[in-house]
């Protein structure tokens, strides 16, 4: 308002109308569904002081409407945070729910949607353009979860210490295994198992793709320091080579957001690309042009983002947000009235094929809380490394809806003893913007979404007759992405379970009429991902398997915990300094080389800027950005 030459030549002469003009100003909020988004806080956040704080945003599809905005649980309070309104401003780290953006930007440059990339646990690139020797990025969340392997080489680890201090020798004998007790906290309690570890095997395989020295430096120091100690296969066998990395779709990438395959996406595609994206749909915040802004390392608000996702639900359509619809005079003269500003910013066709996608993150994937009853919904979960921020952002054709979830005064990891449980993008932000958006929906038709561009249908191809067998059909099935997968007589196209809860795999197994089930289920830590949720199925998609069928399932479970870590303060020092210091507490990072534009004469490789900042409560594994001089 005081900016805006309507109502005023001045700032002086628009403050004394505003405040002793006698104005109406009518906005846009619809004080029911505030009151319902309000109470979906309260509902689903643990009262009380010390918790998590909450933001919401609600958009009207089409018109761009705020209809709601919370911008934290109690305006009154005592904390300093409280009269912050955390649905604007600087906004927050918003995880994977910019996956979106970057993954709309790469339609638009010609990327399909079943376009492959290997999906390991952990990946490491060289940037262009810096410095070869200190210029890594490393980056951890594949189909088998981030920390599966971090688990099996601290077992291993246990299990050669307690056999090296009972039998005071190190020749470890094939096929030797040793059993070792593992405890858990779950839920408040102590749950122990035994388990069987091959040493030889285990020794064999140390040099997969992971290297866990740093974490466990005690341990291995101890081991190393026994005379004649080495690390090497015994005597007669050979390394075994690392397990093949997986190869997804685009699709499934999203669906269950694995962070390797973005960060393969986002190297081939150019960080400038999601930065000219994400202004394009909505998103106002400051997207710095680095190849893990794929990874919401950048923040935005919540407005930004119910803005952007709101662009994907008006078919491509961004429209600028607007909370007041007039303001009139005493005496009913119109000062100003809204008028709505609207842009092409995505062909309709790409947007349709990001709703369909994003659609399946809530049937099947990550999202599966924010399913509505009987509409339909798409949306994305973030959540970030450390898990000091939580997100969920998606819309109907009617209503578009982004949350937050996170610490206002700092990058407070929301894990146990500090939350009661750990906080993802999937849990406190879906269940709340499900019961938002219920609530916004109440009364209103069930409307669709246009569904993909172009729908293949299913051929029946005839097989030629051999001389020994009858002549029979063989049908084609073509899935949801256009791949063809040939049925022989008797067998169907692997259903995907993959991204699903074990309970609605069953479930939607259960229903079908191909008698396909669950016979193995196999419990795989894993960092980053809903407990609960299938990684990986065998038989994979794109397969056939018989009529009834059985498939093996690898389902995550929370990893053993790790201690969290403050961040060193490593401003002001040269990045070769810096390097030991992160690499000690286990922290990753990334470097981002520019001047400081403040000082611009700087020497080189001097930090200047990090995030997190000093002494940050993070978990090891997060990912530190660091300003660098040039």
């Amino acid at each position: 308002f005081l900016d805006n030459p309507a109502f005023g030549a001045s700032r002086g002469v628009r403050e004394r109308l505003l405040f002793e003009g006698g104005l109406r100003i009518e906005t846009t909020i619809d004080l029911d569904l505030q009151a319902a988004a309000e109470q979906a806080v309260e509902t689903h956040m643990p009262a009380g002081r010390g918790h998590p704080d909450a933001a919401v945003v609600v958009l009207e599809t089409g018109t761009g409407k705020v209809l709601a905005m919370v911008g934290g649980r109690d305006f009154f309070a005592d904390d300093e945070d409280a009269k912050v309104n955390l649905a604007i401003g600087a906004g927050r780290q918003v995880g994977s729910s910019m996956k979106s953006v970057a993954l709309a930007a790469a339609f638009e440059a010609g990327w399909r949607m079943t376009a492959t990339y290997t999906a390991p646990n952990v990946l490491e690139f060289e940037i262009p353009g810096a410095d070869e020797e200190n210029r890594v990025w490393r980056v951890t969340g594949g189909v088998n979860g981030h920390d599966a392997t971090e688990a099996r080489f601290e077992h291993g680890l246990q299990a050669l210490l307690q056999f090296w201090l009972r039998e005071e020798h190190t020749d470890v004998p094939d096929a030797h295994t040793e059993t070792i007790r593992v405890e858990k906290e779950r839920n408040g309690e102590t749950e122990v198992t035994y388990q069987e570890v091959d040493l030889s095997q285990w020794v064999a395989n140390r040099r997969w793709d992971y290297d866990r020295e740093r974490l466990f430096a005690d341990r291995v120091e101890q081991l190393e320091a026994i005379p004649t100690w080495s690390w090497e296969p015994p005597d007669g066998r050979e390394l075994l080579p690392p397990p093949d990395a997986e190869e997804v779709t685009l699709i499934r990438a999203t669906r269950s957001s694995l962070n390797t395959v973005f960060a393969q996406l986002s190297m081939e595609l150019g960080a400038q690309r999601t930065v000219n994206m994400a202004r394009r749909l909505g998103i106002r915040s400051p997207i710095q042009p680095v190849n893990s802004n794929v990874l919401g390392t950048s923040n935005a608000t919540m407005l930004d983002m119910a803005s952007a996702y709101h662009t994907l639900a008006n078919r491509g359509v961004a429209i600028a947000p607007s909370y007041v619809s007039k303001v009139t005079r005493a005496d009913g003269t119109t000062l100003w009235s809204w008028t709505r500003t609207q842009s092409r910013a995505l062909d309709a066709r790409i947007a349709d094929r990001m709703t369909w996608i994003l659609e399946g993150t809530i049937e099947q994937g990550t999202g599966w809380r924010a399913q509505l009853e009987g509409r339909p919904a798409a949306g994305k979960t973030g959540t970030t490394q450390n898990y000091a921020d939580a997100v969920f952002a998606g819309y109907t054709p009617q209503m578009t809806t982004a949350v937050w979830v996170g610490f206002p005064e700092a990058q407070i990891p929301m894990i146990p003893p500090t939350t009661e449980r750990k906080v993802y993008g999937g849990t406190y932000p879906a269940m709340i913007w499900k019961d938002v958006m219920e609530a916004a929906h109440e009364g209103m038709t069930v409307e669709h979404f246009a569904g993909l561009p172009s729908e293949l249908p299913a051929v029946i191809t005839p097989i030629p007759a051999s001389p020994v067998a009858p002549a029979v059909t063989e049908a084609v099935e073509v899935d949801e992405v256009g791949q063809e997968i040939i049925l022989s007589p008797g067998t169907v196209a692997t259903p995907e379970v993959v991204g699903l809860t074990l309970a609605n795999a069953r479930e939607l197994l259960a229903e079908s009429d191909h008698g396909v089930w669950i016979a193995e289920v196999r419990e795989v830590e894993a960092l980053g991902t809903e407990p609960g949720t299938i990684l990986h199925q065998d038989p994979g998609i794109g397969t056939t398997i018989d009529t009834g069928g059985a498939l093996v399932v690898d389902v995550a479970i929370e990893p053993t915990e790790v201690e969290p870590v403050d961040t060193p303060e490593v401003t002001w020092r040269l990045l070769l300094e810096a390097r030991p210091m992160l690499e000690a507490l286990g922290l990753g990072y990334s470097v981002t080389v520019v001047a400081d534009p403040d000082q611009p004469n700087w020497e080189p490789n001097l930090i200047w800027k990090q995030e997190p900042p000093p002494n940050a409560v993070v978990v090891p594994g997060t990912v530190v950005e660091l300003w660098v001089t040039p």
